[in-house]
């Protein structure tokens, strides 16, 4: 690859992570306007990683953030 195609896949990839980060933000706002709080988000990220990708990485990865986030809530 050149640097030309190099800079240009860096910043599709910067985008695209803004793109996330921003999406994701608003959805968790309205969600928790609607009640939701972000463990149960977190469990249903992690049932549709399941069901949908069967992405084992992924599935214990939200399991640990969410187990982390009921500790912390716990402790308080």
């Amino acid at each position: 690859m050149n640097k030309g195609s190099v800079s240009i896949e860096i910043a599709l990839i910067e985008q695209r992570h803004d793109f996330v980060c921003n999406t994701t933000a608003q959805v968790m706002n309205f969600l928790e306007k609607q009640g939701f709080t972000f463990e149960e988000v977190l469990d249903g990220l992690m049932n549709y990683a399941w069901v949908n990708t069967n992405s084992i990485d992924t599935v214990c990865f939200l399991m640990q953030a969410s187990l982390s986030l009921k500790k912390v809530e716990d402790n308080k």
